[in-house]
């Protein structure tokens, strides 16, 4: 590797009067800087742009020497003694604010930060939070500490001077690998959203494609990816005419594990494992002579507003207990509530849900073994309650209600029940009885939904066509 790259290869050509500049930002792993790369030497090449990369690295680290040895030779960088009078500029401007917001935020809680937290107009306390979140299971914190303080403040500094390299430096494109977090990626593409700053962020799929997603002025709210896949699929069913039997064809198939899935990728898979335990626990079920309602858990650490701001709840943990605070003091007898845990969330969200159960005490509410088929519960179950999960639209497939909260991709379709505030999410719950069994219309729209989402009908840029 090292031979390899200390060879000039200078895949990047130079620009004689370049139109601007682009901002490639680094995100510190070999991949994305060999391969992407190689996409915005593309597009600099096309457009008259001169790349300048923002990264945290040091000028001497290995993939710094990759970035050199492919052409690259204009650098900035975000937390570096190199900025030292802008480091000590900026930090005590973020001391003050983030003192300030810290008190703000301990009076009026975490959705009020993820909701109202704005830097020149920029809003970035979502990022902030999703990253606080993933540190010692801070999800399950009713308020502000020392750990939230701190990554408060080092993501205030980091807006700050990643905001003045793009003002400096004029950028005219910022090219990025993932939009999610309060690190550099995840503020100049949010910046760049706001801003009306040409931008995309490029990810890879299931099928080895590299595609790209823009951001734009609101898609904080629905959040990029959901935001671009929603519209898509309203205009995949009004343009295309899709036959039933090949609707139904994929579907069996999809049942059956034998189509390539772009959205749920491995984990529909991993959901389905019909092991050994899951007859017992399905007959199990069955024997307790109750309605069975399903809870399905996304990764409580996971980037929680990926899909946006507009979810009712602080987070996925939060979501899940106050459901079963709710369902302990006032939901029927008559049901009973599996709640699944994520097939990817590993073993340790299973052992917090376990806890969390353990706590209440009640017999309406029952843990999924892990390896349990999922399919296989859906099918004795009258329902599925998630968040955002896509196990909402397999249930509407199988003639069961869903629930869900806030903006995801299959939102707007008039076939899941979809809450946008707490209040509208527990008065749907309270009426479980209520809600209306999906017609075989709305079944075949989600069934077409489904296949639009797995086969990859959406119009995504791919750069390595």
């Amino acid at each position: 590797m090292d031979s390899f790259f200390q060879k000039k290869w200078n895949i990047l050509k130079k620009i004689n009067n370049p139109k601007g500049n682009l901002l490639f930002v680094d995100r510190g792993k070999y991949y994305q800087a060999l391969i992407l790369s190689i996409a915005v030497s593309a597009i600099c090449k096309k457009n008259g742009l001169r790349p300048i990369i923002l990264s945290d690295l040091k000028n001497e680290s290995e993939i710094t020497k990759i970035y050199k040895s492919l052409g690259f030779n204009y650098f900035v960088h975000g937390y570096s003694k190199n900025n030292l009078f802008i480091l000590i500029y900026y930090s005590i401007i973020s001391s003050f604010l983030s003192i300030y917001i810290f008190i703000v935020t301990k009076i009026k809680g975490f959705k009020w930060f993820i909701n109202s937290f704005f830097i020149d107009d920029v809003p970035i306390g979502d990022l902030i939070y999703d990253l606080y979140i993933v540190q010692n299971k801070s999800y399950k914190k009713k308020n502000p500490n020392l750990l939230f303080f701190k990554d408060l403040f080092l993501s205030i500094l980091r807006f700050y001077i990643v905001n003045f390299h793009i003002k400096k430096n004029k950028i005219k494109f910022i090219f990025c690998s993932t939009e999610f977090y309060s690190g550099n990626n995840g503020i100049a593409y949010r910046i760049a959203g706001i801003k009306g700053i040409k931008n995309l962020a490029a990810f890879h799929d299931s099928r080895d494609q590299l595609k790209i997603v823009r951001n734009s002025k609101h898609c904080f709210k629905f959040g990029p990816h959901s935001h671009f896949r929603n519209k898509e699929i309203k205009r995949v069913l009004k343009t295309t005419k899709f036959s039933k039997n090949q609707i139904e064809k994929f579907y069996l198939e999809r049942k059956l594990f034998k189509t390539k899935n772009a959205v749920t990728v491995f984990t529909y898979k991993k959901a389905n494992k019909n092991t050994k335990y899951t007859n017992k626990f399905i007959k199990k079920l069955k024997n307790r002579k109750k309605k069975i309602v399903i809870f399905s858990c996304h990764a409580f650490s996971d980037a929680n507003h990926a899909f946006g701001i507009k979810f009712p709840f602080t987070n996925f943990y939060n979501h899940l207990k106050e459901t079963i605070e709710y369902i302990v003091k006032n939901n029927d007898e008559k049901y009973l509530w599996v709640i699944k845990s994520h097939p990817n969330s590993k073993s340790k969200d299973f052992i917090e849900i376990k806890n969390l159960i353990k706590k209440f005490k009640t017999n309406k509410i029952v843990l999924c073994p892990e390896n349990i088929s999922t399919k296989k519960l859906i099918e004795i179950s009258e329902g599925v309650i998630t968040s955002k999960g896509t196990m909402a639209l397999e249930a509407i497939c199988e003639g069961k209600f869903a629930v869900s909260c806030g903006f995801v991709h299959y939102s707007n379709f008039d076939i899941v029940n979809e809450c946008s505030t707490k209040k509208e999410y527990f008065k749907t719950i309270k009426n479980l009885d209520k809600i209306s069994k999906p017609t075989k219309e709305k079944i075949l729209k989600a069934k077409k939904i489904l296949y639009i989402l797995e086969n990859d009908e959406i119009n995504h840029e791919i750069i390595n066509k």
